[in-house]
């Protein structure tokens, strides 16, 4: 992260990895544009966040989603980059389609995640 401990992009808490991709408010605008509303999701512990959020059809744009609100945080403290809102969605919009061409079958992945003590299969 920064030097300071807070964050730069809206002068708010601590500038932790959850804070960046889901907490801060221009990341929670970009889920929000994006249908993720449900309070819960905004609330759970990061395990448990990535978990619920990679499972069923929306797993894939929750990855595209986390990954361009990580590189729009770097590009804007690192690279004084200024991108609105609408211009990232386009880049997540670009990245998706790409992932799902790419693994457009049905992956069989079987694993556990011991914070949640749940067992998954399938990251369709």
């Amino acid at each position: 992260m920064t030097t300071s401990p807070g964050c730069s992009r809206c002068d708010g808490e601590y500038e932790s990895g959850l804070h960046v991709v889901r907490d801060c408010p221009k990341s929670r605008d970009l889920w929000v544009s994006f249908g993720f509303v449900d309070p819960e999701f905004f609330s759970r512990e990061t395990w448990c966040w990535i978990r619920e959020a990679t499972r069923g059809s929306s797993g894939m744009l929750f990855l595209a989603i986390i990954w361009w609100a990580w590189r729009w945080r770097n590009g804007e403290v690192l690279n004084d980059e200024t991108w609105g809102l609408e211009q990232v969605r386009a880049k997540i919009n670009m990245l998706y389609m790409d992932m799902r061409s790419c693994w457009s079958g049905n992956i069989q992945e079987e694993y556990t995640v011991k914070d949640c003590g749940a067992r998954q299969r399938g990251l369709d």
